[in-house]
């Protein structure tokens, strides 16, 4: 019998399973296989039949035989799946569990941790690279083990069985020798190739694990950390993207190829020991050649990892200011901002440019050298051999030169290595500055009064402080001084900004939290970093309501982040209750739905939904969308306007429930009477009894105030009940005085206005009366909906009713089966047309020619032996020679040193090793130049069509999306694109040289060639398929996180105050999860096919053995020996050339997704028009008319204006009312064709702009955005940026907007430098820099 007590217990777990999510259930299942013993490696293929959905997306090699592990037969049925369709998502794996972005990133962090406390918390003290490498030491020890046995492997059956097998086949066809000793060497070099085979499959799959969780970790490192930090005093969005996307395929590189490390140096300390034990000292003189190269990488190692430090920086720069222009191309659009804009991208585009060529031709030395210096130091090693007058016989020879060929491999891949650890070594120093920026406290929750909900004490706050500019943005400063029309040297020297004691420049709280642009490799200026918020005591009882004003940049955003603990406390406390709602003065929106924006991850309860609707004036505003709340928001809320964004984000804090809200202004965006709304029924309704802190301008709404407090400077200069502050008189007083003063004279001048009949609005003539919103007439013309405003609610209700929801952001667009010619085309042409490809397979083929006959001359010198029988028949002939037996039984080759001829071969040999080392050369440095040339080429022509790309495909594709293709695409183009090609385009030349030699030697061999090659096409054929499939999906995959990780970065303090970090770091690791698995799917393809190749060279290194022991003394031993020893290594260089094959191929990808944007995107109206051209004085009087205007957003949209007509008359001022989605900012819209109207005219002093260039008709008008925008830069270039203006003409604007007071107390004045989103400035005065730029 049972107890109660057990009931329960079962019942609790049994509830807790029906709880528990399907993923939560396969991390567990996950969890449970890869910590039991593995028994499945008993067998040699998998037996388990698995059953069930979980099971079949656990990582097969979790529980995989002992022989499907090594072989990767576990990828079988995946890549089979591949040759039936195209992939999905849903067909690929889990990741491991150790793999996992939680536990590798968790490992790193943990071991950060333990020594910051062994430092005694001196991060600086703190390496990187101990924390990176020690909690996956077991793992590195065994890839260092496995490429211990692959080197070892690799060079005795390269050296030391073609050492003893070329002794068997020299001696002469009459001496009675075993051929079973022959055939059993053979046996030998088959079983060596399948071990040493065995031993990479093994070093490779560990190594991919290795640099997996190196990847995983570093992305997991730089968010949770992001999750963490107070502000992005230092670090902006590009180089966040860069650390985690770029910095993080570096790191895996590294961790690829650090096996690599050891192979060079196991290999050479092999062929140290071997050639001095077969000559003696002279092989001493070619380790000395060894050493030298060595010397020489090391050099060139550090030269690059420079460049690809200046290089990594700019890139920064590039992807920054990628990311600003996406973020606010319809302003720059707007204001006919893409020359300037194009031209500073092209500058920063060619800085990069340079460095990127310095790295590329360091890394063609390097890889020329590795493959030169081993010919090299044979010609040495012979050359003191002979001069000297030491043995040297066939065998001996050969043995030198297939010991020094497996070092030309090992030296081959050593540079790699120099090449992934140079620039991960760029990484480091940048996740370090990351992990040790200021980390945000969490606020204490202690209170002196019970009764209070939040207590401010004697409090000073400051911001962090911004980096001295480093030397990597030197580069940048020029085009400061000179005010160019270009981004105004924007990137080039971020300094510190900040807010005076006067409440000059104080900066305000966004939750847009930006940086400036700067590398991390200086110190912080800490010390010129004034105080913001000076002496603040506040204490706010429970359920208070309390009113926070003051002036354009008194501090008062500032203060609500001093309550999240997003500023630096240097003295004084603060606390506040746990339950906090954050609503920023920029509407932060989430890429979701009207709904999801609101419920931020909460259960959906109707009742209190709805009520939530009503509160935030929502209701008539879903009654127009398409689909309700269940219409799809853009990212940043493109879709919305300012008021409904704002709303939104006031629905979110309230649909929360929390205790304390913190609201920074939210009735600046909403109009008056929506304001009202808001502030009666949201804010005194449906917030009574909780405690608010209202930042405001709306002055009208402090009497309604619990509390009143008034800011001026950074401090609380007059605190009390609105009653009291107006009695006291003091400097609430003479505020309120100045704001009735401003609504008596606003009052008298409307009246004025009415009484001299000049018409208020704007004149709407439609067939429709007017009527206003709420069906009654209208007596404002321009309040109404109807005319010409189309009111859709009946369309909405109805496509509610049939239709789905409509989709604004779609999925990102993938390509299917093959990559077409045309985008290969496309990169051969931006690489300079097909001549300079074809001058590239010229230099590589005679480059292999070369090498060839440099071997070639070898054998021939060999055979001449002593020189005794120079007339001896040459290896045409050798056949028929071999037919006088007692001359093959008597004869003998003697000794090389002693033929009279030694120093003309020597001399020719030597000659054809330095003709070697030149055209290697010549080859890597012109292939380098001509890549990026087309990579660069490609840039700036995507560069163009995106930027001249309508406003519908900004609003419909995620920045995300875009930066990824001007991120990580770019990166594989830049970085490994010209490196990929370089190799693939030598050893296939080598290659083909190697099977015309063996065959024109062994014709035999043939038709074994001849199967081999077919079987490999069809495996080719086969595994193509999947790769393109896989990396295409790694590709879209890489998306989601990216725009992840800059929402998140745009919403810090959103996702902070609403204690949602849980859960977006939830999500980050899912999606990074999700982009590992397709990411380690393409990685480990590459073994699958090299391990099928593998069994095919053994196969053709098998035959050729064989056929020279059986050929003994009927085939020249001197061309048997060169034929042999290429054979040996085709086997490495044939694994090294597919694998870099396929991943080119697989590069091709990012071509092909650069090269849809290139061809595929529609363009905008030309710029310039030449026979429409208006005058430069249009226009001179500023008449506008719409006649019959029709215009939607897109074409599967409802139209937003419908048959509208108006005139406003010259020099009227024409103000413009309607509710939100009344179509107000579309009118803009049309005027500046950022969106083409469907029917209709508008003309501009009797010119039709339509038929006008769009810079012509963008370029005469003054816009002051919706959203204040500032760029990078200075104030200046702000301003003025294309150098129009007189400083008188500049500073008079900023007189009329009250900023020049402001101006004169910055150190810099004009040209102090604005951050990036204009962070050190606070949002009123951003809009007032707006209002003097229009």
């Amino acid at each position: 019998m049972t107890s109660p007590t057990d009931d329960a217990g079962r019942r609790t777990a049994a509830s807790a399973d029906m709880c528990e999510t399907d993923e939560e259930k396969a991390h567990r299942d996950d969890e449970r296989v890869a910590n039991r013993f593995p028994w499945e490696l008993l067998l040699p293929f998998n037996p388990v039949k698995r059953r069930g959905h979980q099971a079949d997306k656990r990582f097969p090699a979790m529980q995989t035989g002992w022989l499907s592990l090594p072989t990767f037969h576990w990828l079988n049925a995946t890549i089979w799946q591949a040759m039936k369709r195209p992939l999905e998502l849903t067909d690929l794996w889990r990741v491991h569990p150790r793999n996992k972005a939680e536990h590798a990133g968790g490992l790193v962090l943990q071991e950060w941790e333990r020594q910051l406390k062994r430092h005694g918390g001196d991060g600086s003290k703190v390496s990187i690279q101990t924390c990176l490498f020690r909690p996956v030491r077991l793992r590195l020890l065994l890839v260092f083990l496995y490429m211990f046995f692959y080197s070892v492997l690799s060079f005795t059956g390269q050296a030391v069985f073609v050492h003893q097998l070329l002794r068997f086949a020299q001696k002469p066809a009459c001496e009675d020798v075993d051929t079973t000793d022959g055939l059993l060497l053979v046996l030998g070099i088959f079983l060596n190739e399948i071990a040493r085979a065995i031993a990479y499959a093994g070093y490779w799959y560990s190594s991919t694990d290795l640099g997996l969780r190196f990847r995983s970790a570093m992305a997991f490192v730089v968010y949770r950390k992001i999750m963490r930090l107070r502000n992005l005093a230092t670090m902006t969005i590009g180089q966040l993207v860069n650390l985690c996307v770029n910095d993080g395929e570096r790191l895996f590189i590294v961790g690829m190829t650090i096996g690599f490390a050891i192979q060079a140096p196991i290999v050479t300390v092999a062929v140290v020991a071997y050639t001095v034990y077969l000559v003696g000292w002279p092989a001493i003189l070619g380790q000395l050649v060894i050493l030298i190269f060595f010397l020489v990488m090391t050099v060139v190692g550090k030269l690059q990892a420079s460049c690809r430090r200046k290089a990594i920086g700019i890139t920064d720069v590039r992807v920054r200011t990628m990311n600003e222009i996406l973020t606010y191309v319809k302003l720059i659009k707007m204001y006919a901002w893409e020359e300037p804009f194009s031209k500073y991208v092209a500058g920063v585009r060619d800085r990069e440019k340079v460095e990127l060529r310095k790295s590329a031709y360091c890394q063609a030395l390097a890889s020329s050298a590795s493959q030169v210096m081993p010919s090299l130091a044979t010609v040495v090693t012979l050359a003191a051999q002979t001069l000297s007058g030491g043995d040297l016989t066939v065998a001996k020879a050969f043995a030198i030169l297939t010991a020094f060929g497996s070092l030309r491999l090992s030296l081959g891949a050593l540079p790699f290595f120099v090449r992934a650890f140079s620039e991960a070594r760029v990484a480091f120093p940048r996740l370090k500055e990351l992990l040790l920026l200021p980390e945000r406290v969490p606020v204490s929750d202690k209170m002196s009064d019970d009764n209070f909900a939040v207590e401010i004490s004697h409090a000073t706050f400051a911001w962090d402080a911004r980096e001295a500019p480093s030397e990597g943005s030197k580069s940048l400063k020029k085009a400061v001084s000179k005010r160019k029309v270009s981004h105004g040297g924007a990137e080039t020297k971020p300094v510190v900004v900040t807010k005076t004691a006067n409440g000059v420049s104080c900066r305000g709280l966004n939750s847009n939290l930006h940086s400036a642009s700067s590398q991390s490799t200086s110190g912080l200026l800490s010390e010129e970093i004034p105080d913001c918020l000076v002496d603040v005591s506040l204490a706010v009882r429970k359920g208070q309501l309390v009113g926070i004003c003051g002036a354009f940049g008194s501090g008062k955003s500032s203060l609500l982040s001093a309550l999240l603990g997003g500023m630096n406390m240097r003295k004084g406390s603060v606390s506040i209750q746990d339950s906090v709602a954050y609503v920023s003065q920029q509407a932060w929106i989430i890429n979701a739905s009207v709904r999801d924006n609101i419920l931020f991850g909460s259960d959906l309860d109707m009742e209190r939904y709805q009520r939530v609707l009503t509160a935030s004036a929502l209701v008539p505003d879903l009654a127009i969308l398409s689909d309700g709340d269940m219409t799809e928001i853009g990212e940043r809320g493109i879709n919305l306007s300012g008021g409904q964004k704002q709303r939104v984000s006031l629905a979110r804090a309230l649909y929360a429930q929390q205790d304390v809200y913190l609201l920074d202004d939210p009735l600046s965006a909403v109009d008056a009477h929506v304001g009202s709304h808001i502030f009666n029924e949201f804010i005194k309704k449906e917030l009574a009894g909780k405690t608010v802190i209202l930042v405001t301008h709306q002055l009208q709404y402090l009497s309604s105030c619990d509390r009143v407090v008034m800011m001026a400077g950074g401090r609380l200069v007059d605190e009390g009940t609105y009653a009291d502050l107006l009695a006291a008189k003091g400097d609430f007083y003479l505020l309120m005085e100045q704001f009735s003063l401003e609504e008596e004279s606003e009052e008298k001048v409307a009246e004025n206005r009415d009484d001299h009949g000049v018409q208020v609005g704007l004149s709407l003539y439609a067939s429709k009366p007017p009527v206003g919103s709420d069906g009654n007439s209208a007596d404002v013309d321009c309040d109404h909906d109807d005319s010409g405003v189309r009111d859709s609610r009946s369309d909405t209700e109805s496509h509610k009713a049939g239709s789905p929801p409509v989709v604004l952001v779609k999925a990102e667009d993938r390509a299917r089966g093959s990559i077409k010619w045309s985008t290969y085309m496309a990169f051969v042409r931006a690489c300079g047309g097909p001549l300079s490809v074809f001058t590239l397979l010229f230099l590589a083929l005679i480059t292999a020619g070369t090498r060839a006959g440099a071997d070639y001359w070898l054998s021939y010198w060999l055979r001449q032996g002593s020189g005794a029988n120079s007339t001896a028949a040459s290896g045409a002939n050798a056949t028929a020679a071999s037919a006088n037996d007692s001359a093959n039984c008597s004869s003998s080759d003697g000794n090389i040193a002693d033929n009279p001829r030694l120093e003309l071969y020597i001399g020719v040999y030597f000659a054809l090793a330095v003709a070697l080392i030149m055209l290697s050369i010549t080859r890597g440095m012109y292939a380098m130049f001509i890549l990026l040339r087309g990579c660069s080429r490609l840039h700036d022509l995507v560069f163009r069509k995106v930027f001249r790309a309508p406003m519908s495909f900004f609003e419909t594709t995620p920045t995300g999306q875009i930066i990824n293709r001007f991120s990580k695409d770019m990166d594989e183009l830049d970085a490994l694109m010209p490196f990929a090609v370089g190799i693939v385009v030598r050893n296939s030349m080598s290659i083909l040289l190697v099977v015309l030699f063996a065959v024109s030697v062994y014709p035999y061999l043939f038709p074994v060639l001849f199967v081999i090659i077919l079987l490999f096409g069809l495996v080719y054929r086969v595994y193509i398929v999947f790769v393109r499939d896989i990396k295409r999906l790694d590709g879209i995959t890489r998306s989601p996180y990216i725009s992840h990780l800059t929402a998140t970065v745009q919403g810090l303090s959103s996702i902070y105050a609403y204690r949602k970090t849980g859960e977006y770091c939830t999500t980050f690791d899912r999606l990074l999860d999700r982009n590992s698995a397709c990411f380690l799917a393409f990685r480990l393809s590459g073994r699958w096919l090299a391990c099928r190749l593998d069994i095919l060279v053994s196969v053709i290194v098998t035959a050729t053995a064989l056929v020279l022991v059986l050929s003994r003394g009927s085939i020249d031993i001197t061309l048997g020996a060169v034929a042999l020893a290429y054979v040996v290594q085709l086997g490495t260089l044939l694994q090294l050339t597919v694998r870099m094959a396929t991943e080119l191929e697989a590069r091709f990808t990012s071509v092909e997704r650069l090269n849809y944007y290139a061809t595929q995107l529609d363009e905008e109206a030309p710029e310039h028009i030449e026979e429409t051209m208006p005058h430069d004085s249009w226009p001179s009087a500023g008449a506008i008319t719409f006649q019959n205007v029709c215009m939607r957003y897109r074409e599967d949209a409802p139209l937003v204006l419908q048959d509208l007509s108006f005139t406003i008359k010259a020099q009227e001022k024409v103000g413009v009312v309607g509710r939100t989605g009344a179509g107000k900012s579309s009118l803009a819209v049309c005027l500046l064709r950022l969106v083409e109207i469907e029917s209709g005219t508008i003309s501009v002093d009797g010119l039709d702009v339509s038929t006008m260039g769009l810079n012509d008709v963008r370029s005469r008008f003054s816009v002051i955005p919706q959203d204040p925008v500032l760029f990078v830069g200075t104030i200046l270039y702000n301003l003025d940026p294309f150098n129009r203006h007189t400083s008188d003409d500049i500073m008079r604007a900023l007189e009329r907007t009250h900023l020049k007071e402001t101006i004169d107390a910055l150190p810099d004045g004009l040209q102090t430098k604005v951050l990036e989103n204009g962070e050190n400035f606070s949002v009123g005065e951003r809009q007032l820099f707006c209002m003097a730029r229009a």
